[in-house]
């Protein structure tokens, strides 16, 4: 609903810009008044969009996204030039009949011009630091062939002399060349994303230089007066900055990712050369022929060449990935690893661009280390994250990977790698995650990574443990307080973590996404948690409940859904564990759904929470045996339970894949890494 409010207020000020250019045309076009009449609407209602601009642009600059604050108080500066230039222009003309050139508001064009640039800056802040020669290449290559072709098509024919007027007409198109040149930079480089707002803008500045390139020739010729049809052009730039400025100081288009960076455009090497260089041999021959050649021109054809022959040389180099990897397996080695994370880190400070690093490591036998690095290089594609660093265990990077994504991708690697044995002996690996955090560095996310794994070898293997950065967070807490209910219900301590790792392989084998399969995890692990509300002596009576009782306990799945929905990271769990305890007919509680109208992985919580429950000892009754809790679970398959999740289920008993607890847990107080 709030989307669709912003979309039509986007559309209703694209509206108003559009109806007053025509309006604008309109009168241009039919000169109502004669020539007189379209001077002075010309030098009056001409200034309203641009003062507009210039209130709009201040108004961003306090109620845009804070990164953006300064970019629109630049724009908001060289808006207000402008304007300060039209009405110097239009004092004179209505006074005088005249304006020469050129004259002091020409300094002002140029003034205003001068800012952008820096606003362009200031709002992308593409980095050189972060590419590497192609790339930079590539960058320098396309601009300056686009520099070169517009100068030669759109500036040469101006007298290019030393004069006053010459210089005056020139300066101001490419200053304006100059700061579309850095726009386009910030698509080839490492760069802040743009928003809607940015591209809004990026559009009136290229508007205002092709409009003032045919300013130049027309002062030079001697052509131009105020009312020509040259004015809709400034029109449009002031209607279209206005614009952006207006979806900026509404917030309509503020993401909270905007200021990361991009993946740079990729420019395809042998066009580009070729395009370049067939507009230099262009340039020459044109200008061979008229006899202009120039030292400038020579100049700037030098530079190209040299750029060119960089290029070519660049792409003839050997294949460095190729010495980069490992030739059994195909995954990096050691010093590529550190060189990307290197590279990583750089963007995330930069940007905040976020990523992950996820140790894998084998479990048990490690004969197979060379098939489980080739699945991973397999399931990780083109873009080559995985690096050998010994023969059983590997590093996984994971670009722009927030610590819930890091943590579904590392166990999508997980469930790959186990559901392949390898010379038909069953392969399981340990994953310890750490996603990247700025005050930490590169050796405390790596330190993280290898506690993590650490603690997935203690728990027995075969799972994904993510580091956190300390054991005082909400999600801790939460997880202490689990530990405390199933202390006071039972004599296991790992009860939740047991249904927890159940739940997560039972979300695999049912397909689901990474994204489900960690919601699931973590709803698993914390299902009890509004139990700690019951008090003990409920939670251990040896005898039935009273309907007060009943009452109080049967509350936990709600106040435990209310406890994780204040948990940023948790938020999605919250509705599984409100409705864990609905069954498939529809006489569960706390809200009687059925069917598929309860949330897939609250049934197969439901199912795993049974089983592992059925099979604990409780003060009130004996552990069942795992095959009375199955024939227990396949009689109600179909009234209380899913009947995919109990197939499922079945599938993991035909295997001998159903859990057992782990050996050992760390303490509640040492506990930072939670696995998915």
């Amino acid at each position: 609903m709030e989307k669709a409010l912003q979309l039509r207020r986007v559309v209703t000020a694209s509206a108003v810009g559009a109806a007053w250019l025509a309006l604008y045309a309109t009168v241009i076009a039919l000169r109502p008044g004669g020539e007189h009449g379209l001077l002075v609407f010309s030098d009056t209602v001409y200034l309203v969009p641009i003062a507009l601009a210039v209130v709009l642009a201040a108004v961003a600059a306090t109620h845009a996204a804070r990164g953006l604050r300064l970019f629109w108080a630049l724009v908001s500066l060289s808006v207000a030039i402008w304007l300060a230039a039209e009405m110097l222009w239009s004092i004179r003309e209505l006074s005088t009949g005249s304006v020469p050139f050129p004259w002091w508001t020409d300094v002002l064009y140029l003034a205003s011009y001068a800012v952008m640039p820096i606003a362009i800056l200031v709002a992308f802040r593409p980095s050189l630091r972060l590419v590497g020669a192609a790339t930079l290449l590539d960058a320098l290559l396309l601009t300056g062939g686009l520099a070169l072709l517009w100068w030669w098509a759109v500036l040469r024919p101006l007298p290019v002399t030393t004069e006053l007027d010459a210089l005056a007409a020139i300066a101001p198109p490419a200053v304006g060349l100059f700061a579309l040149g850095i726009l386009v930079s910030t698509r080839l480089l490492p760069a802040r994303q743009g928003t809607v707002a940015l591209k809004i803008f990026g559009a009136g500045l290229a508007v205002a230089t092709v409009t003032d390139a045919i300013y130049a020739h027309s002062i030079v010729a001697g052509g131009y007066f105020s009312g020509d049809w040259l004015d809709l052009g400034w029109q449009a730039q002031a209607v279209l900055m206005a614009l952006a400025a207006y979806i900026a100081a509404r917030g309509l288009d503020r993401r909270s990712d905007w200021s990361r960076s991009r993946t740079p455009a990729r420019a395809g090497a042998g066009a580009l050369v070729a395009g370049v260089f067939s507009i230099l041999a262009a340039v020459l021959v044109a200008a061979r022929s008229s006899d202009r050649i120039s030292a400038g021109l020579i100049a700037v054809a030098a530079a190209l060449t040299v750029l060119v022959v960089l290029r070519v040389w660049v792409a003839a180099a050997p294949n460095r990935r190729a010495s980069a990897t490992d030739p059994e397996t195909g995954a990096f080695r050691p010093e590529w690893f550190q060189q990307r994370l290197r590279h990583l880190a750089g963007g995330a400070r930069a940007f905040g661009d976020p990523f992950a690093v996820a140790l894998v490591e084998l479990d048990g036998d490690r004969r197979a280390g060379v098939e489980v690095a080739r699945r991973l290089v397999d399931q990780t594609g083109a873009d080559g994250a995985v690096a050998k660093l010994s023969d059983a265990r590997l590093a996984v990077l994971l670009p722009s990977a927030e610590a819930a994504e890091a943590l579904a991708r590392a166990e999508l690697l997980r469930g790959r790698v186990a559901g392949h044995p390898v010379d038909a002996r069953p392969v399981t690996v340990s994953v310890g995650v750490a996603t990247w955090e700025r005050t930490r560095g590169i050796e405390a996310l790596l330190e993280a990574a290898e506690n993590a794994l650490e603690t997935a070898h203690r728990l027995g293997g075969n799972q994904v443990w993510a580091a956190r950065p300390g054991s005082d967070t909400a999600f801790d807490q939460l997880v202490a307080l689990v530990g405390e209910v199933d202390a006071r219900e039972g004599d296991d301590p790992d009860h939740s973590r047991t249904i927890a790792s159940l739940s997560r392989d039972l979300a695999m084998a049912l397909g689901l996404d990474g994204e489900a399969v960690g919601r699931t995890y973590f709803a698993g692990l914390l299902h009890d948690v509004g139990k700690v509300s019951v008090p003990e002596w409920v939670l251990r009576k040896p005898s039935g409940l009273t309907p007060d009782e009943w009452a109080t306990v049967a509350r936990h799945p709600l106040k435990g859904a209310a406890l994780l929905a204040r948990v940023d990271e948790l938020r999605d769990a919250a509705s599984v564990v409100a409705n864990h305890h609905e069954r498939w007919d529809g006489h569960g509680y706390p809200g009687g759904l059925s069917g598929r109208r309860i949330p897939v992985e609250a049934r197969i919580i439901a199912v795993a929470d049974s089983l592992v429950s059925m099979t604990a000892q409780r003060p009130y009754r004996p552990a069942m045996s795992v095959t009375g809790a199955l024939t227990d679970i396949w009689r109600r398959s179909g009234r209380s339970y899913d009947p995919a999740v109990v197939s499922a289920l079945f599938g993991f008993a035909r295997d001998g894949r159903l859990p057992t607890p782990p050996a050992a847990v760390p303490s509640a107080s040492a506990l930072y890494e939670v696995p998915v």
